[in-house]
């Protein structure tokens, strides 16, 4: 399932989709699972979170997307 995430779009969809499922509560930083994982997707590949729109596209390295995904189902 998760093979097809490439991209940092990817992986913030995919990350907001996943807390939306698991009910998670959010309240300290953020309201939302969109922003949630926004924040958790840039910061776990030490970028700035007002990153330009323009990285949307980059595409993961392996290292990054174990990372990513490992902190992912973590949260």
């Amino acid at each position: 399932m998760t093979d097809a995430l490439a991209t940092l779009l990817d992986f913030i969809r995919y990350a907001a989709s996943r807390f939306d499922e698991a009910g998670l509560t959010f309240g300290h930083s953020h309201d939302n699972a969109l922003d949630e994982a926004t924040n958790l997707v840039l910061a776990s590949l030490h970028q700035p979170p007002d990153l330009p729109s323009a990285y949307a596209q980059a595409h993961l390295t392996c290292a990054e997307r174990l990372r990513v995904l490992t902190l992912i189902e973590r949260r």
